[in-house]
């Protein structure tokens, strides 16, 4: 019995986790702010989300591409794991344990989107830069969704997961 639990955690301890995708509203309000949910999943291999960004731009947009930029964010490997890093993030928040390599969902919050973008059809983008298994392979991951610039900001979300 004890050779099977000590089996079950260590295959657990080498379970990993790595963004899939993302969801924001479906209506989106130039001048105002939203917050967008970063989906993730279990996956076999390490994983480090490293940062993410997001942009828009009217239309489809360019495939690949962000448009305007809107916001990025610092996701890193975890230092929960350095007592040292762990004492530093007490002292100075801007070295708190971050986000990456979590199964829970991310939800980052945009302070404000242009009140250029034109109403309309628009493509609303991520990229997202990760480290890949033992060797930290590094990888450039594209997510999109198609979002309408309007008049008030929807609470119906839309998601860029298949």
């Amino acid at each position: 019995m004890q050779l099977s639990t000590f089996a079950l955690a260590s295959l657990l301890s080498l379970a990993s986790a790595r963004i899939v995708g993302f969801s924001v509203p479906k209506t989106i309000r130039p001048g105002e702010g939203f917050s967008a949910v970063i989906h993730t999943e279990n996956y076999i291999q390490s994983v480090q989300d490293i940062a993410i960004a997001f942009g828009v731009t009217p239309g489809v947009g360019y495939p690949g591409s962000l448009g305007t930029t809107l916001e990025s964010f610092y996701l890193g490997p975890s230092m929960s794991s350095s007592p040292s890093l762990a004492l530093q993030s007490l002292e100075k928040p801007s070295l708190a344990p971050t986000q990456s390599n979590i199964v829970s969902n991310i939800t980052k919050y945009f302070t404000t989107v242009p009140k250029t973008l034109t109403p309309g059809a628009a493509t609303l983008s991520a990229q997202l830069y990760s480290l890949y298994g033992a060797s930290s392979s590094g990888v450039l991951s594209n997510y999109n969704v198609s979002i309408t610039v309007a008049n008030t900001t929807s609470t119906e979300y839309v998601s860029s997961l298949a």
